[in-house]
């Protein structure tokens, strides 16, 4: 097992290793042994898909052992992330009888650990909060860094806290039932953390990917079964690159907690992304999929901006490019542009542009023209 240690405001440390999911008890009694003693509700919070697979197999030892567990199952989608999930769900925590002591264990992607974090950082004013992420996406991004939050109809994550968890545990065995486009979305956000802090990351991921592809001579996109099957075989290099994707997101919050600078580098992409799910109702697209189509507007943007060359433009969009995605027909550059006047990252009146001054070197950029904006979305619509 390795403990990484993340030194924010209020310090937590990820556990990640093989197994540790099934028998969480020592982890749990370090930190909470007062709440078992003293009969404080543990309350899972998952959803169904999760909940099928992993609820009793997670609790089990949990319960044998003493704590008392209770659980809510919501559906799944990016709709729950909402007010009305997240009401339904503080009135189950007043039910149940929650109290500030008791323990809220987010189990699940990046959708439940928002929305359970947020419940937790507001429910009496803030009641202890546990990540256990089962998405890829959870494991190397959401879970970490406090971000918590529901969406409006007007946008994604408009209403939300900084809220950091007691602890978050982490087990690459989880990914063995992801289907193969909730592993490539959440793929996204490897390759995002390399792009963005890493070049000699990307670069071991892009020969990985490339080496696949070869495999099969086929130049154009790579079937997401395959890839998924060709990249979580190879244990060592998938634990490899999401403790550094976990490492890269833990140094930029160390750096910048609460988004005032620095890490606004780790929404590469995302501007564009959040547009796109938003017109796509939130349904059509996953959001690391939305992920992976706004890094290559991205990268398009900061090769018109004269930050990065062609040569090095072109290898990323082009391995950006072999994974499959949904089509977004019907959406226009203009629809985009208008949408992300919402974005919650506009500061100032400016709406920040994460680009890359080279690979592995992101950097927020408030003075892109619209010209060259529009420019690069009409490359890839």
């Amino acid at each position: 097992m390795e403990i990484i240690e993340v030194k924010s405001e209020k310090p937590y440390k990820i556990y990640f290793g093989l197994n540790i999911f099934t028998d969480p008890v020592s982890i749990f009694e370090e930190y909470f042994q007062k709440q078992k003693k003293g009969g404080e509700i543990f309350k899972i919070i998952t959803d169904r898909n999760v909940s099928r697979l992993y609820l009793r197999k997670f609790s089990k030892n949990l319960k044998k052992s003493g704590f008392n567990i209770k659980y809510t199952v919501l559906p799944t989608g990016e709709s729950i992330k909402s007010i009305k999930y997240y009401h339904r769900l503080m009135r189950k925590m007043v039910k149940n009888g929650l109290t500030r002591d008791s323990v809220i264990i987010a189990l699940g992607g990046g959708v439940i650990g928002d929305l359970s974090g947020f419940a937790a950082s507001t429910y009496m004013r803030g009641c202890n909060f546990v990540q256990i992420p089962t998405t890829l996406l959870a494991q190397v991004d959401s879970s970490i860094g406090g971000k918590v939050g529901i969406n409006l109809k007007e946008g994604k994550n408009l209403v939300g806290t900084f809220y950091s968890p007691k602890f978050v545990l982490i087990d690459p065995e989880l990914l063995n039932t992801l289907n193969s486009r909730e592993f490539i979305a959440g793929f996204a956000e490897v390759i995002k953390a390399a792009l963005i802090f890493n070049k000699k990351m990307f670069d071991t991921i892009y020969t990985k990917v490339m080496s696949l592809r070869d495999r099969v001579n086929d130049n154009s996109k790579i079937d997401s079964s395959y890839l998924k099957d060709g990249l979580i075989k190879d244990k060592e290099f998938m634990n490899k690159v999401i403790i550094g994707a976990i490492k890269v997101k833990r140094e930029v919050v160390q750096s910048d907690e609460f988004e005032t600078g620095i890490r606004m580098i780790l929404n590469f992409g995302h501007t564009f992304a959040h547009a796109i799910e938003k017109l796509t109702g939130y349904k059509k697209i996953l959001h690391g999929e939305a992920v992976l189509f706004g890094m290559k507007i991205a990268v398009e943007l900061s090769y018109l901006k004269g930050y990065i060359d062609k040569n090095d433009r072109n290898r990323v969009i082009e391995f950006l490019e072999l994974f499959k995605i949904p089509s977004i027909k019907g959406i226009t550059p203009k629809k985009i542009l208008k949408q992300i006047k919402s974005d919650k990252k506009k500061r100032l009146g400016k709406i920040n542009y994460i680009l890359l001054k080279k690979i592995g070197d992101g950097y927020p950029d408030d003075s892109v023209e619209y010209e060259k904006l529009l420019s690069a979305i009409e490359r890839f619509i």
